[in-house]
């Protein structure tokens, strides 16, 4: 099963429109809903909390207070595979296991996903394979819109502002798209393998300005990583 998370309907050939209803999060009734579940977390720096200025606010604790984030920076699914029963424990139950190794899905995340579906029979397996905007490439200067800025501001003192008015300056036809086929090889067999459930992001590569313009405020000033609405966003879309 394939999820399409918070993308709007709207012509891609465009700007889109209704950007305060896509970045709509309505959490008046957010009363940890999912905190009856037992969560476990795998996943790169995204998953572990970096770039938020509070790590708790990190969407494996936006699910359920009592989730095991697991999660490892700068690292991808070897570690977790190599020691995956010594990271779980032997006692402890999950109903619903979470991973994100979009970018870092390799021949270990398959053997990951059989050893946690032997070790979990009855859990329920989400894959997360979020893009982000700096995956986006110029093609005459082959860095990143974010590079860019980096290079004209402290990027300590990041602006959205300064970001979306370089946006501006460049057509679609600028930019190409970074991925790499043999992971995304690796996360389709680990999503078979585990009878998952994969979250994503629906996106034309030949259209990139209208997604970026539209969700860079879902990510901090790297670009990779989530921010706070971004975290918020990502676990409201568990509710699909």
């Amino acid at each position: 099963l394939t999820v399409n998370l918070f993308f709007p309907t709207e012509q891609n050939q465009r700007q889109l429109e209704g950007f305060s209803e896509v970045l709509k999060v309505d959490d008046s009734n957010d009363d940890h809903e999912f905190k009856d579940y037992r969560f476990l977390t795998f996943g790169t720096s995204r998953t572990w909390g970096s770039g938020l200025s509070n790590r708790s606010l990190a969407y494996p604790w936006l699910l359920s207070p009592n989730a095991k984030n697991l999660a490892i920076r700068a690292a991808g699914p070897q570690v977790p595979c190599m020691c995956a029963y010594s990271m779980v424990g032997d006692e402890e139950v999950y109903d619903v296991i979470v991973i994100e190794f979009f970018f870092h899905a390799n021949d270990y995340l398959v053997q990951l996903v059989r050893r946690l579906r032997h070790r979990f029979p009855h859990a329920t397996f989400i894959f997360l394979k979020i893009w982000s905007p700096h995956q986006f490439r110029l093609k005459k200067e082959e860095k990143s819109l974010r590079n860019l800025v980096d290079e004209g501001i402290d990027k300590d003192a990041f602006s959205m502002e300064e970001y979306m008015k370089l946006l501006d300056r460049y057509e679609n036809s600028d930019f190409y798209y970074i991925t790499r086929p043999d992971s995304e090889m690796a996360l389709a067999q680990a999503v078979r393998e585990s009878d998952g459930t994969l979250i994503t992001q629906k996106l034309d590569p030949k259209y990139p300005k209208p997604y970026m313009q539209t969700f860079a405020f879902l990510f901090v000033h790297d670009q990779v990583h989530f921010s706070e609405l971004g975290k918020r966003k990502l676990r409201f879309g568990a509710n699909v």
